[in-house]
Formats: structure tokens, sequence, C-alpha cells
């Protein structure tokens, strides 16, 4: 997958977007605070491909369709389905971004796994919300396994795509209540 292939998903998801919740309650709300978070990080994304910095338009991207996925998960959010396999097509960068790729996609990783680690539950398990939260660690979770998995198949972007993925999944827990910060506050985007 180029990263053009990845933009125009992205693009063409939220195009679609539509807000099921009635508007002037809380989940109006937060479904509006989700899109508006990725259609920034769309638009910084463009902003990055655009200064010649492809490993930050990824991570951008990737980042902003977690943000959309889990306002579906949710609920609060409508748009075209996706079923996550994007993020398994190869993913190339030229070799120049290859020293800048190797320090992103650590560090990323890091975060995600220090996020998952810091956030506590926010709900009572036994309840809806409580599901939901285990239903957005669990997605986390499994992307972080993936990035590792790409990291040690040589596939650094697949990896960088997959981490800034799992993390606007943490975050998005986060910004909804399904989660706390019972760590760091400075990993998550509150």
């Amino acid at each position: 997958m180029t990263l053009s292939a990845c933009r125009s998903e992205l693009y063409d998801r939220l195009e679609e977007v539509s807000f099921p919740a009635s508007p002037g309650t809380a989940l109006y709300s937060l479904a509006h605070e989700f899109h508006e978070l990725a259609v920034s990080y769309r638009k910084d994304g463009d902003y990055f491909l655009d200064s010649g910095d492809p490993v930050n338009a990824l991570a951008s991207w990737s980042y902003a369709l977690g943000w959309l996925d889990a306002g579906v998960s949710l609920g609060i959010l409508t748009t075209t389905p996706c079923s996550g396999r994007w993020v398994f097509h190869p993913m190339e960068l030229a070799d120049e971004c290859r020293e800048h790729l190797q320090e992103k996609v650590h560090r990323y990783e890091r975060l995600l796994s220090a996020a998952i680690d810091s956030a506590g539950t926010g709900p009572e398990e036994e309840t809806v919300m409580g599901r939901a939260s285990c239903r957005f660690r669990s997605i986390a979770s499994l992307f972080l396994a993936w990035g590792r998995i790409f990291l040690e198949q040589g596939r650094a972007p697949n990896a960088l795509a997959s981490f800034s993925y799992g993390h606007a999944w943490m975050d998005a827990g986060i910004r909804s209540g399904l989660f706390f910060a019972k760590g760091s506050r400075d990993l998550f985007a509150l």
C-alpha cells in the first residue's frame, strides 16, 4: 500500500462520516471531538507529506483512522466500514527516511506499550461501557503485537502504522471515559 492509498482511504472514510447521536447530547459532542481529531490529524499528515516527511504523514493518517474506527466502535460515528486490513498491505517509504522511521517506530512502540499499562479501566467491568473499555484495550494490544511482528519482519512502515493506530484507540478510550490515566498523563491526548 502506498502512502497515497492510506491517505485516500482516510479521505474517503471522512467524507462518509455521520453522527447518529442527537444534537446537544454528550455523545454528539464526543462524536464531534473524535471527528475533529481525525480531521486534524488528516491535515497534519497532509502537511507532513507536503513538507517531505512521509514518516510523520503515515503516523498521522494511521492515528486518524484509529480515531474513526474507535468512534464507529462506540456507535457515535458512522462511516464506510474498515476491515483494518490496510495495515497489513506492504508499505514502503524512501530509503532516505530510514533513520527517522527507525527512531519514530521504536518511540511509538514504547509509547503505546506505556499507554496500555498506564490506563486504568473507568467503568465497572460488567457494564456495557466496561466491556467497551476491554475491547479498546484489546484492540490497542493487538496492534501493539502486530507492530512488533512487523518489526521482526523488517516492515517498519507497517509497524509505525500499527502502533499509531493502536495509540489512537487508547487516546479515544481516555477521551471517552473508558479509561483514566493512572500513570503519566503525557502518554494520552487529553
